[in-house]
């Protein structure tokens, strides 16, 4: 799994939207972490979001607030995307990320769970 986590694959901009510019690096998390298969779910995370904060710092300072601020921007993120997919998508097909998404999510939501278990302290 390392050679793959080293290579891009692809940029999603259909998220694109104004805003502030923690959603962002928030966005990119929750977008990963949508399509990632693989059972080490907050490993990957961790790993994955160090890289990006580390090539985000090269370019423009980042105070450990506004990472601590990343998982509320997550549920945001977290809480529109299940609204909008509950609303235009069948969650019966379980073979679509959308059917791998939604299962459990408005549970998971109303309970206060993060989206992701992983340290934002930095």
């Amino acid at each position: 799994m390392d050679d793959v986590a080293q290579v891009i694959t692809f940029f999603d901009f259909d998220d694109c939207a104004y805003g502030w510019y923690v959603m962002d690096l928030a966005m990119l998390l929750l977008d990963t972490l949508v399509l990632y298969p693989c059972s080490d779910r907050e490993d990957f995370a961790a790993r994955f979001f160090q890289n990006v904060l580390k090539g985000y710092a090269s370019q423009s300072p980042l105070s450990r607030y506004w990472v601590s601020q990343i998982p509320h921007f997550l549920a945001l993120l977290e809480i529109g995307l299940y609204t909008q997919l509950y609303r235009d998508y069948d969650p019966s097909d379980r073979d679509s990320w959308v059917g791998r998404f939604l299962p459990d999510r408005k549970e998971r939501i109303e309970g206060g769970l993060p989206y992701v278990k992983i340290d934002f302290a930095c």
